[in-house]
């Protein structure tokens, strides 16, 4: 059995695989009780000796076992794997590729990032107090009024974001031509953000493939662009480059799926 470190499970989405797959899931805790006899000098079952046998009374302890995030997961992973219904993606090729299909559970050893709009309004958020500081000080790095203007603004985006999903975008450690996406609620991860970059496991459910050629905007710190209706193509593409040029929309280009994730563990 593995050992995880779970950076982010989606306890809902767990409980609802696990409910199709047994019909039911068990919640709470469960009483499990052990019986038994006991001597007078209180050793267990004893038998009869000779010339008679000794004094037993019944004895009977009772405890209650937690019924854990991880353990059910564990249970999840168990049971598609006697069903033959995982797949690990490590390394894989153009044929391997065209044979996954929406619906099946892939679990990836993945190198994961993190967009880089999203960490700089985290990077903001975290300098904040520091300033704070500075200010009580008599240094405002702040004193020049387009400064202010900028980093305040920054801040309400981030704001304005900060019940988003946090979306990942992930390629196989082993196969970086294909990449994956995953939006993650933020309730469901266990660990600071930064610590979803890097090399992890992901496990989830394919949502949709996207073909060769086609784009899917993963996070953008404004509205969508690409669905003003007051703008011609030309346009729209142009706003979308000065979006992307200036780190504040991210996509990626197909080929391409979404995960609904489960997790992320190491």
């Amino acid at each position: 059995m593995a050992l995880r470190d779970f950076l982010f499970l989606d306890t809902q989405v767990l409980s609802d695989y696990l409910s199709s797959l047994e019909g039911y899931i068990v919640e709470g805790a469960i009483e499990q009780t052990e019986s038994g006899e006991k001597g007078v000098d209180g050793k267990v079952d004893l038998k009869a000796v000779s010339g008679g046998a000794k004094t037993s009374r019944s004895t009977e302890t009772k405890k209650k076992l937690a019924i854990t995030d991880v353990a059910q997961f564990q249970q999840l992973y168990d049971l598609l794997e006697e069903q033959e219904a995982l797949q690990y993606l490590e390394a894989f090729d153009e044929a391997i590729w065209s044979q996954l299909r929406r619906g099946e559970i892939l679990e990836i050893q993945a190198q994961i990032k993190l967009p880089k709009g999203l960490l700089i309004t985290r990077d903001v958020e975290n300098i904040a107090p520091l300033l704070n500081l500075m200010q009580l000080l008599g240094q405002d790095p702040l004193a020049d009024q387009q400064s202010k203007t900028a980093f305040e603004g920054m801040r309400a985006v981030g704001k304005s974001i900060e019940d988003r999903p946090v979306p990942i975008i992930f390629e196989a450690v082993s196969t970086p031509r294909y990449s994956f996406v995953a939006h993650l609620p933020k309730k469901y991860i266990r660990r600071d953000l930064i610590e979803l970059q890097g090399e992890a496991t992901v496990f989830g459910k394919i949502q949709r493939i996207l073909p060769k050629g086609e784009r899917l905007e993963v996070f953008s710190l404004v509205p969508s662009l690409t669905g003003a209706a007051s703008l011609n193509r030309k346009q729209r593409r142009k706003m979308q480059k000065s979006a992307n040029d200036n780190q504040v929309t991210e996509e990626v280009k197909g080929p391409a799926i979404i995960i609904t994730p489960v997790a992320v563990y190491r």
